[in-house]
């Protein structure tokens, strides 16, 4: 069976408290890790303030900006999460929006509202054709030197790194764009932080991570990609939907899955990362986890 993400938290029994919950969210050391979620617009206006209730105080969520939702829906939210004490981290998919100047408004909107110092920069899919407008946001490394970010106070900025490449790319692929996205943040004065999308071979993930782990940023840097519990058949259908292998899912497995061996593995190779929770499983089940996972390490 596969092995998913996972977060920090994990490593903090219930019995221990809430307090060092919430410490693991934001300190990393040998026995606890920094830990992170990712919640969509809707999941968290369904949960409403039981968000407060599932999840650590001044924990970092991270907004998906998804095709289907307009920026005004991850400005909302993460002003919601932001007064219910969480730490917003709002995702900015460069080619959803259709202009450079679109893309400032959005920004502007976001930042008179809360104060936002770092977001997570995807390019994301069209959504008009590039030929509609002569100042397509074609890529997120072109978005970063727009100074766009800066210019809205934004100076720590997270991106994606594959540790297995996606559907259509190579490793050396997905190592140049890493290049690129290193150079352009140097090159314009942004913090870089890596984020890792799930990888559900826990070998993949391992030599990703002995090869890449503190090459592009420090390993402080770097949050790893692990996917809540979760129904396999579920795990199998968002893999196909991001267009990533389905390289160790078994094809007869039709359980649950549990994050705990890749958390193993990632504090065992890379102790001083953070880690970062895809909840597909749902929130609650999510949250449970991170109560009341043992603490085995």
């Amino acid at each position: 069976m596969v092995s998913a993400f996972s977060s920090a938290a994990v490593l903090i029994p219930r019995r221990l408290g809430r307090g060092l919950l919430q410490r693991a969210c934001s300190t990393s050391t040998t026995d606890s890790m920094r830990v992170s979620v990712e919640l969509t617009p809707t999941m968290i206006k369904k949960a409403g303030e039981k968000v407060r209730q599932l999840l650590p105080e001044g924990m970092s969520v991270f907004i998906p900006h998804l095709a289907s939702a307009p920026y005004s829906e991850i400005i909302e939210a993460s002003v919601e999460l932001a007064n219910m004490g969480m730490n917003p981290v709002p995702h900015i998919a460069t080619r959803r929006f259709r202009t450079f100047v679109e893309a400032g408004d959005a920004l502007r909107d976001l930042t008179k509202r809360i104060s936002v110092e770092q977001a997570l920069l995807i390019s994301g899919d069209h959504q008009v054709t590039p030929s509609s407008s002569s100042s397509m946001c074609s890529s997120s490394t072109e978005f970063i030197s727009s100074m766009l970010l800066q210019k809205n106070g934004i100076q720590r900025v997270f991106m994606s790194a594959f540790p297995q490449p996606r559907h259509g790319s190579s490793e050396d692929d997905e190592l140049e764009a890493l290049r690129k996205k290193v150079k352009a943040c140097e090159d314009s004065g942004l913090h870089l932080k890596l984020i890792t999308q799930f990888c559900c071979d826990d070998g993949d993930l391992e030599n990703w991570l002995k090869q890449n782990g503190g090459v592009f940023v420090r390993e402080e840097d770097l949050h790893v990609g692990v996917v809540g519990p979760v129904k396999v058949e579920r795990l199998r259908r968002f893999t196909k939907e991001l267009g990533l292998s389905e390289k160790g899912i078994a094809a007869e497995d039709t359980s649950k899955t549990s994050p705990d061996q890749q958390v193993k593995l990632v504090k065992a190779t890379s102790p001083r990362s953070g880690l970062h929770i895809f909840p597909f499983g749902g929130l609650s089940a999510t949250s449970d986890w991170l109560q009341t996972h043992p603490e085995i390490y």
